[in-house]
Parts: C-alpha cells; sequence; structure tokens
C-alpha cells in the first residue's frame, strides 16, 4: 500500500496533460490530441485487467509493480527527448493563488469543467464498480474479466473516431450535446434492459458503450472549451479542472458501490440526471455567448 501510495503521488503529474496539450498544439490539432488522450486512456483503462491478469498468473503480483517501473522509464526519457525546454507561449502570469482563485471564480470556465466531469463519472463509475459487477455478482473469472473489459474498449475506439470526425466539421456545443444525449441514451437502454431481460455480461456492455461513446465526444470538448478560457493560466486551468473531474469521479463512484447490488438501476438513473444536468449547463453557458 505504501507503493501504491507512490505511485498515486506520481500520477499526480497527469494534471499537467491539457496544459502541455494546450502549448504545444494549435486549433484543431489541439482538439484532435485531446480526443486522441482520451480515447487511448480508456483503451489502457480496458486493457489493463487483462494484461494484470497475465502478469499475475505468469510472475505474481510483483510484475505489475516491475512493468509499471519500465512505463514510466520510457515516458522519462520519452518526455526529455521531445518537450521543451520552457513551458512555450503560454506562461503563467499571475501567482498561483490569484490564478485558482480566478478560476474558481469564472461562471464559464467552472460550467465547461462540470460537463467535463460529468462525462468522466459516469464512465469512472462503472470503471469502479466493474469487478463487483462481474467478478462477484456474476461470478466471472479473472481472466474473462479481462476480456470483458477488453471489449469494452472498443466503445472508446469508436467513439474516438466520431468524436474526430466532428470536430472537423460541427460546433463544440453539439459535440457536447450529443455526447451527453448518448449518456442519457445509455441509461434509458440500461433501465430498459434491466426491466425486460434477465442480467448478463451483454446487457450491462451495451449501454456502457453507448455511454463511453458518449464521454469519448462531450469530454475533450468540454476541456477544449475550459482550458481556452484563460489562455495566461494553462497550468492553473488544468490543475483546477482535472481536480474537479477525478474527484467527482471518485465521489460518485464511491457513492454507486454502497448500492452496487441494484446497479443496473442506480447508474441508468444517475446517467440520467447527469445528463439532464449537462444539456441545462451547455444551453446555460452558450446562452450568455
Amino acid at each position: 500500500m505504501i507503493f501504491r501510495i507512490l505511485q498515486a503521488i506520481g500520477c499526480g503529474c497527469f494534471v499537467l496533460l491539457n496544459a502541455l496539450v494546450q502549448d504545444l498544439f494549435q486549433d484543431k490539432e489541439r482538439e484532435r490530441t485531446r480526443i486522441l488522450v482520451t480515447s487511448a486512456g480508456g483503451v489502457f483503462i480496458s486493457t489493463s485487467p487483462l494484461v494484470g491478469a497475465l502478469l499475475q498468473h505468469l510472475a505474481g503480483w510483483q510484475a505489475s509493480f516491475y512493468l509499471f517501473a519500465l512505463i514510466a522509464l520510457l515516458v522519462l526519457i520519452q518526455a526529455v527527448r521531445i518537450l521543451p525546454p520552457t513551458r512555450g507561449a503560454n506562461r503563467q502570469t499571475k501567482g498561483l493563488i490569484g490564478a485558482y482563485r480566478e478560476l474558481l471564480w469564472h461562471p464559464a470556465f467552472m460550467g465547461f469543467s462540470l460537463i467535463a466531469a460529468i462525462a468522466f463519472t459516469c464512465h469512472f463509475a462503472f470503471i469502479a464498480l466493474s469487478p463487483l459487477i462481474f467478478l462477484e455478482h456474476m461470478q466471472l473469472t479473472q481472466l474473462q474479466f479481462g476480456l470483458t473489459l477488453l471489449s469494452y474498449g472498443v466503445a472508446y475506439v469508436a467513439g474516438g473516431l466520431i468524436a474526430s470526425r466532428m470536430s472537423h466539421s460541427v460546433s463544440h456545443r453539439l459535440q457536447l450535446n450529443t455526447g451527453l444525449v448518448l449518456i442519457g441514451l445509455a441509461g434509458v437502454t440500461l433501465l430498459a434492459l434491466s426491466a425486460l431481460t434477465e442480467r448478463s455480461v451483454a446487457t450491462v456492455l451495451l449501454p456502457m458503450m453507448i455511454c463511453t461513446a458518449g464521454t469519448t465526444i462531450a469530454r475533450p470538448a468540454a476541456t477544449s472549451r475550459a482550458m481556452e478560457l484563460v489562455p495566461a493560466s494553462a497550468g492553473a486551468s488544468a490543475s483546477v479542472l482535472n481536480t474537479l473531474v477525478l474527484a467527482a469521479g471518485g465521489v460518485g463512484s464511491a457513492a454507486i458501490s454502497l448500492v452496487a447490488g441494484d446497479f443496473e438501476w442506480v447508474l441508468g438513473m444517475v446517467f440520467l440526471v447527469l445528463c439532464l444536468a449537462g444539456l441545462i449547463t451547455v444551453t446555460r453557458l452558450y446562452a450568455k455567448r
């Protein structure tokens, strides 16, 4: 557990991700990069249980630590090779406290951050519950669980392709609404399948794949709009946005896990409520523009 905590501290550097994208890319390329990052992150999350099961079978639980160390070393080498020595054009001009205060009192920034948090929470709640759903309730083996989440990763690829196409031709507002409507549709589908059929892997995966496609469309668009609002504070913006997103995902998934036995009904209703909250937020944000 101590070394897991050290890993988590190291993972804190990921809050810089959106700042790096903001600094190193421009316009449409920036949007495509965020979509790629979101899609890739989902694929890695989906494949990790299978990889972990194989590593544990071949070399014991310590093998994952060795893999993490190797990945960290490779990423460090790549970062030294390709990242510029300075932060680029978007240097922070205010003190840290002043930058945070400005962001927390910026209605549009907080609004788009809320939408990104909604999209992430819907996805992360399922990821956090998936061991309870598939391993405990459905009694899948570790290998079957890994293969199940591997198929879930297909939704990230599909969502990323759709989002990439949409970023070329439609507005951010339409991207946000499309993603949120898909999340709501996932909730309706989950509730309907729960009421009409017996619980199975397919009845859980289908609505969650719809939800994930919505997340992959809405989250990059919301992040891009939030980050563009305060370009002079890219680092602080990335920190505040990612903290809000991860905190919402953690709190939401923890709350849902308390009623994991009725996860179809709970997740379905949560998706519908968050979809409605997101659509209202989008309408209010664009009504002021």
